[in-house]
């Protein structure tokens, strides 16, 4: 036997326009607009007209139809209820919005991921080296109490350190200074 259960969760706006909305798609524009806060990029929404605001607790809702055409929200609007508009926005039916976020996000890590390689192939390939470079060639002279104001004074944090670390892997003046600058920076109580 199928049992069936459903989560609402009602959040309500009320706003004051100018004129009417007219069109389904103006509609969805709002809508997507005001409860972009909830839904973040999840569009594919369905709209209905209701012929009073919920009852009996907020739960209840007072559906006359689906909204589907610039028609049916015409219509809708010559039989306006007293209160003006009143519209249920609902997540079509089916659809998965726990998986269409995972996808979401799923998408966006993707794309962290690649502009991560790409800029670890640009260390490797020697980008960013001058400033490193610079960075190193004013830790080497300092005392090691001296590192941390050094690095904090040139402005860029430890990046340029581990871009001329990783650029020049062979170079024993880049990997002495480098580690070196690194250990001082992680045992500095400033930062």
């Amino acid at each position: 036997m199928r049992h069936r259960f459903d989560l609402y969760v009602r959040y309500t706006i009320e706003i004051d326009l100018p004129d009417p909305i007219t069109t389904l798609d103006g509609l969805n524009g709002v809508a997507n607009k005001e409860f972009a806060y909830i839904l973040r990029e999840f569009t594919n929404l369905q709209l209905y007209s209701c012929s009073g605001p919920p009852v009996a607790g907020g739960w209840n809702s007072q559906i006359l139809s689906r909204l589907k055409s610039n028609e049916d929200v015409q219509q809708y609007l010559r039989h306006l209820p007293q209160e003006g508009p009143i519209y249920e926005v609902h997540l079509p039916d089916g659809v998965d919005v726990g998986n269409w976020y995972q996808q979401y996000l799923q998408s966006h890590q993707n794309h962290v991921q690649k502009l991560q390689e790409q800029i670890n192939n640009l260390r490797h390939q020697g980008q960013g080296l001058q400033q490193g470079f610079l960075l190193l060639q004013q830790v080497a002279p300092v005392a090691d109490d001296q590192v941390y104001n050094t690095v904090n004074n040139f402005g860029q944090g430890v990046e340029p350190c581990i871009t001329a670390m990783t650029g020049n892997p062979t170079d024993l003046f880049s990997n002495q200074q480098g580690v070196r600058l690194l250990s001082q920076w992680c045992v500095t109580p400033e930062h």
